[in-house]
């Protein structure tokens, strides 16, 4: 009889690692914002991404009594998810919860996703932002909407 193993998504345990620090802002936002600084061609240095998590949480430190690895645990979240980008892009898959959450669970993190890929662009594309053509734009202001959600 084989058994069944639960293993954590990289939701769970991003909102793991968010819930054990009392973090004030939700997991998928902050891998929005990751990849929004990706896509705009900004990566991050390790203690620059903590000092993103840190303040995204809306905390001073990291409970490491709780999480002891979880400097470690979040860098290499952070350079996987570079390399899995730089290995096959169209693979890339997003931090949300699984269908064993309620919709409107799931439609919260998408719009907060949304909000942070944003941001994340918006950040590190400031200027280009201004130029680009109209298909884009249209893009944007659709992505716009979904953060609303």
């Amino acid at each position: 009889m084989s058994e069944d193993v639960h293993v954590e998504s990289e939701f769970e345990w991003l909102a793991n690692v968010y819930n054990i620090n009392g973090a004030i802002n939700h997991p998928s936002e902050l891998h929005g914002i990751m990849i929004g600084h990706i896509t705009g061609n900004t990566q991050l240095k390790d203690d620059e991404w903590l000092a993103m998590c840190l303040d995204h949480m809306g905390i001073e430190e990291f409970n490491v009594e709780k999480q002891p690895n979880v400097h470690q645990d979040l860098c290499k979240f952070y350079r996987d998810t570079l390399e899995s980008i730089a290995v096959d892009s169209s693979a890339f898959q997003i931090c949300l919860p699984d269908d064993s959450y309620a919709i409107a669970e799931r439609g919260e993190a998408l719009g907060a996703w949304v909000g942070g890929f944003l941001e994340g662009i918006a950040v590190t594309q400031t200027h280009a932002l201004a130029n680009l053509d109209e298909d884009l734009q249209e893009i944007l202001r659709d992505l716009v909407e979904i953060s609303q959600l």
